[in-house]
């Protein structure tokens, strides 16, 4: 198998969670479809009516909104502007809230300065990342910060239970390299740390945080977040896989059905204590200078922004 042209930037961690393995097994791992499925609200008709290919529909539905509406809640002094490729957000949000379509790839057309960022699981989606941290500067107040999150797309284990030979790990590899023959763009997250700081970034620091594949954590909050991680990786991993592997690496749609079964079973099995590497990057713009003269106002916005 080809691997990928990517190599891993060598960053130092900031802050490292720690999860330790439940060494007792039991059987309630079995029913856990059930009782997340249960506990499920229904999307509206309307964000399932879009895209079909092999099978499934593609909707357009993201939790970024989600997150603009609960920060709006927690800071009702804050003017909240989120911006999405689609105008899927609820119409009911608080008075401090609003939405634009937009792409923030495009110029930035904001009327003012921001006092805080937040972007989060662009993974590809940003094709010129330091472009994009540039332009989150420009964007700031002085004093301003920028918050990243990134999840990398490479599975890891912290005591090798996860190797080269199971399918989860290389279902990785597979989907990053299919992605990148359509095209898309790859930045090793760690990198974003050092892109902070060529831009002017000052206290930038990188937590890593650990997404466990199932509820192999022994410790409870870790076990619960391990449960709703492999239920949301079973339910999506088709949607994410399918096109990557049958148009970039042309595989047939039953090859990657066939494949993905292992895969499942991988990130189902609890002595494989694999992960996902999830970062947060927080920078802050450097206050104004008293000999600065008057800033030019950049092409800017309110108090919160790219969601």
């Amino acid at each position: 198998m080809s691997q990928p042209a990517v190599q891993e930037a060598q960053v130092a961690v900031d802050d490292e969670v720690q999860v330790a393995v439940d060494d007792e097994q039991d059987d309630s791992f079995s029913e856990i479809g059930t009782s997340i499925a249960s506990s499920s609200t229904s999307l509206l008709s309307s964000l399932r009516e879009y895209q079909q290919e092999h099978g499934r529909t593609y909707h357009r539905y993201k939790e970024g909104s989600i997150w603009a509406i609960e920060f709006g809640e927690k800071h009702p002094e804050a003017d909240i502007l989120g911006v999405d490729l689609s105008a899927t957000q609820p119409a009911s949000v608080p008075s401090n809230v609003r939405f634009e379509v937009d792409d923030i790839e495009d110029e930035w057309i904001f009327s003012r300065p921001f006092d805080y960022i937040h972007s989060r699981y662009m993974f590809s989606g940003i094709r010129d990342w330091p472009r994009f941290i540039r332009r989150c500067y420009e964007n700031l107040e002085p004093g301003g910060y920028l918050e990243l999150m990134e999840t990398d797309v490479h599975v890891r284990s912290d005591d090798d239970s996860l190797t080269p030979e199971h399918a989860l790990y290389r279902w990785a590899d597979l989907l990053l390299e299919g992605a990148l023959k359509l095209g898309a763009a790859y930045l090793d997250p760690p990198t974003l740390k050092d892109l902070m700081i060529e831009a002017g970034f000052e206290d930038v620091s990188m937590s890593l945080y650990k997404f466990p594949s199932n509820t192999w954590p022994k410790e409870e909050k870790f076990k619960e977040l391990g449960m709703w991680n492999y239920q949301n990786f079973v339910e999506g991993v088709e949607a994410v896989t399918m096109a990557p592997m049958t148009r970039g690496l042309e595989w047939t749609p039953e090859e990657v059905s066939v494949f993905l079964v292992d895969v499942r079973k991988d990130g189902k099995d609890r002595s494989i204590h694999a992960y996902w590497p999830s970062y947060v990057f927080v920078g802050r713009k450097p206050e104004k200078k008293k000999e600065d003269g008057p800033a030019s106002a950049p092409a800017s916005a309110p108090a919160s922004a790219p969601a």
